[in-house]
């Protein structure tokens, strides 16, 4: 079930990346096992999309563990590229994990015959970016709010040095203070 869950979702990515088809069929025959995350799946590429198929042994065998598995979304960088286990035709599971890291979801969006759906996805879609550029703007607002505050405040706040001349002047008024006290006490007593 989930095997061919993940092949319907393969395919319908590949068709509404048409360049990307095209690649997939110089892949063609080849059978491929991707265990991505614990989850196995076994398929045949088959021209232009890919089919099930659980009989043949694969040609390659694809292990992608969770620690690795932002390698479909970032493929450059070498330290995921590491993790992940090929064994079978290396090069036909590097140009897979080519294939798959080029694959654009949001293509898949489009791909529709209903001209409404069509209209709903696109607004949808502009009022998603609306969204963020509103949240953007809020949080640079918002922070530059914060950073004027703190710098009109912060004059208000005393600092150390401040605080020690303070604190020595209140010593040497209640010093001068009781000696004050000592000369009328004195002067009474005359």
């Amino acid at each position: 079930m989930k095997n061919q869950l993940f092949i319907l979702i393969i395919n319908r990515l590949l068709r509404a990346n048409v360049g990307l088809a095209d690649k997939m069929a110089k892949l063609t025959g080849k059978t491929i096992e991707l265990i991505l995350i614990g989850a196995k799946f076994r398929f045949e590429i088959t021209g232009n999309f890919i089919t099930e198929t659980e009989n043949t042994e694969p040609n390659v065998r694809i292990n992608i563990p969770l620690s690795a598995s932002t390698h479909l979304i970032n493929p450059d960088q070498l330290k995921t590229m590491k993790q992940i286990q090929i064994e079978g035709e290396l090069k036909i599971g590097q140009e897979f994990l080519q294939l798959l890291s080029q694959l654009h979801p949001e293509d898949l969006l489009y791909q529709h015959d209903n001209m409404i759906l069509g209209i709903i996805t696109r607004k949808l879609e502009k009022l998603v970016i609306m969204v963020i550029d509103y949240l953007k703007l809020l949080i640079s607002n918002g922070l530059y709010s914060s950073s004027q505050y703190l710098q009109y405040e912060s004059q208000d706040l005393v600092g150390h040095y401040e605080i020690e001349d303070f604190c020595n002047q209140v010593d040497e008024l209640n010093s001068r203070y009781e000696l004050l006290n000592k000369r009328i006490a004195r002067l009474r007593n005359i």
